[in-house]
């Protein structure tokens, strides 16, 4: 089989794992290898023109199936009306979301909000939380964190066990000494290709240029920021009470004491230890994934490759 037409599959069978049928620029634009260790010379960045013509040549064979400019596998038509759903209402939730995001700006550290995950995508559901990924200024994690947390909460934003549609997930926090996400894989690349601004006091740029691992499974990922519609500018209101917050806070050295009682909180939390979570806690990062999506979402589209004889996916 041609190379780019098991790519082409294997991306294809990745975001219907997800039930999330792609549109012909999106297949370009995600194309994701079914085996990372593929030969060098496979590996090369392709046309709009080469899917195009791959694609037609799949939907003759009856491959996969295209239902209003959607490509889904055989069988998963249906994906398509419910992608458009959602799509609907994830355009109702960033703009709630976005509010709260106004909010974000004024606290001390905050120097980028990205969202991610379903809403991202604009593939949320009714009861779909707010996934955020928090850029604070750098030796300062721990006190940005907690004044996140704190406003997020005052706001009845902040995702509990109990209540977690329409609230935010703070489940990832890194610093502007890196911006490099840690969790290098498939799912992570995915997840982070999609991440978009929602606020930025710095150029959104840096965590693109960053994260240029992302490459070794999205041959197409790019730097280049597109501002959404979501966006939201810094104002001189906001940057002036950010600033003179961060100032009393650095004069109060109140870092280190904040480190030890959110970390303690941490470990003794039995989250922490459960079975596949993915739970980071220093000063570059902090990410609380209790019960990461990566594995089920891995484990569909191994299935899918294997129904469709691609090889075993990294």
């Amino acid at each position: 089989m041609n190379p780019l037409v098991r790519t082409i599959l294997a991306t294809i069978s990745y975001y219907d794992a997800m039930d999330y049928p792609l549109t012909l620029f999106e297949i370009w634009r995600f194309l994701s290898f079914e085996d990372i260790n593929v030969p060098a010379q496979y590996r090369k960045e392709r046309t709009l023109k080469d899917v195009q013509d791959i694609v037609d040549h799949l939907v003759r064979d009856k491959h996969i199936v295209c239902t209003n400019g959607f490509y889904a596998l055989i069988g998963r038509e249906h994906l398509v009306r419910e992608r458009q759903r959602r799509t609907i209402l994830s355009i109702d939730k960033l703009y709630r979301m976005r509010r709260c995001v106004k909010f974000l700006r004024h606290v001390p550290f905050v120097r980028m909000v990205l969202v991610t995950g379903r809403l991202a995508m604009k593939h949320a559901e009714e009861n779909s939380d707010w996934d955020v990924l928090i850029v604070l200024k750098r030796g300062f994690i721990w006190t940005g964190r907690f004044f996140v947390t704190v406003v997020t909460h005052v706001l009845g934003r902040r995702r509990t066990d109990a209540h977690h549609a329409d609230r935010l997930c703070l489940n990832y926090f890194i610093t502007t000494g890196s911006l490099k996400i840690s969790l290098d894989d498939r799912y992570s690349a995915h997840e982070y290709m999609m991440a978009r601004p929602l606020f930025a006091s710095i150029n959104p740029q840096r965590f693109l240029s960053a994260n240029l691992w992302i490459k070794r499974f999205r041959p197409h990922f790019d730097t280049l920021f597109v501002q959404s519609p979501y966006f939201i500018d810094d104002t001189a209101t906001a940057y002036i009470m950010r600033h003179f917050c961060e100032w009393c806070l650095r004069v109060i050295h109140i870092e280190p004491l904040l480190q030890k009682i959110q970390y303690v909180k941490i470990m003794k939390n039995p989250k922490t230890s459960r079975e596949n979570s993915v739970i980071v806690a220093n000063d570059r990062e902090l990410i609380f994934l209790p019960c990461p999506h990566s594995k089920r979402v891995l484990a569909a589209y191994h299935k899918r490759c294997r129904s469709l004889g691609l090889r075993s996916c990294a």
